[in-house]
């Protein structure tokens, strides 16, 4: 992971980055019953062997 730029600037991990990310309110729109196109029939499975 690249260092911050800014010197004041904490580092965050990835769970605290989406719970923000989940909590702003510009993607409120992805919530909404519309925008819930893909099922689990849609596509192929991803297996990451990591």
């Amino acid at each position: 992971m690249e260092k911050s730029r800014h010197p004041n600037e904490e580092e965050i991990d990835e769970k605290e980055w989406l719970r923000i990310a989940n909590a702003n309110p510009v993607f409120d729109f992805l919530k909404e019953p519309e925008e819930d196109i893909y099922t689990a029939d849609d596509g192929r499975p991803l297996h990451d062997d990591g």
